[in-house]
């Protein structure tokens, strides 16, 4: 086993890049929490989201590894957002004014599944197109559905 953060701060819900050559994780920085990534050997983590304004958590790499979805909340609400895996500008994906958690994306890149909670308690798996299009219901009962995964990832054989 390898320390591949090694730092004084809380790290969480690392995701491997589809090459394997990065990991994104949620880093908290002191202020907030942050989406970095890191080589998977450790060495300097690049601050992806890079802001004081909003918790950044649970990222999740797309196919190709051209972007990374991932919760963000601005005080408000989660909703799901996408940036470059080198940061940049985001782009609020569900915005919304219901809590957003949990993305992963398809194994195509084209739907990114997550968790909508409506604030009752009964949790349900939706999916939306990253332009924030197409947003569909998947699961509709009096249950929490958590943890949205699509088989696959890394290629079907």
């Amino acid at each position: 086993k390898k320390n591949v953060t090694n730092n004084n701060t809380d790290d969480e819900n690392p995701a491997y890049s589809p090459s394997g050559t990065k990991i994104a994780y949620s880093g908290q920085d002191g202020n907030d929490w942050d989406i970095y990534t890191i080589n998977p050997n450790g060495g300097s983590k690049k601050n992806v989201t890079n802001n004081n304004s909003t918790n950044d958590y649970q990222p999740d790499y797309a196919p190709g590894g051209t972007k990374i979805a991932y919760a963000g909340n601005d005080g408000n609400d989660w909703d799901i957002y996408t940036i470059n895996p080198n940061g940049g500008s985001r782009k609020n994906v569900t915005n919304n004014n219901t809590d957003d958690f949990q993305p992963s994306y398809s194994p195509s890149g084209q739907k990114i599944a997550y968790v909508y909670d409506p604030g009752t308690g009964d949790t349900e798996i939706y999916y939306i197109k990253p332009d924030g299009g197409g947003r569909k219901s998947v699961t509709n009962n009096n249950t929490a559905n958590l943890y949205p995964y699509w088989g696959c990832k890394g290629g079907c054989k």
